[in-house]
């Protein structure tokens, strides 16, 4: 652990990066929604289910980080 102390602050600031880029993304997706579905000309139905489809991914995805989290802090211990 002492051989690399600055890949472990390193990976901590990528981490916040990527966690703040994503926060952002997903807020601006909301902003834009109105935008998207005018130049796409989609209905509210569409628009909702596209919303939808993105959003519960994003759930998804969030329980499958922490159940590969949870693995891999079992194993390592």
């Amino acid at each position: 652990m002492r051989k690399y102390p600055n890949i472990r602050w390193f990976m901590i600031i990528m981490c916040f990066i990527a966690m703040a880029i994503n926060y952002i993304d997903r807020v601006n997706l909301s902003v834009a929604a109105p935008h998207i579905k005018h130049d796409l000309g989609l209905d509210d139905v569409s628009m909702g289910l596209i919303m939808g489809a993105f959003f519960w991914t994003y759930a998804l995805m969030q329980i499958l980080r922490d159940v590969c989290w949870i693995v891999l802090v079992s194993v390592s211990a």
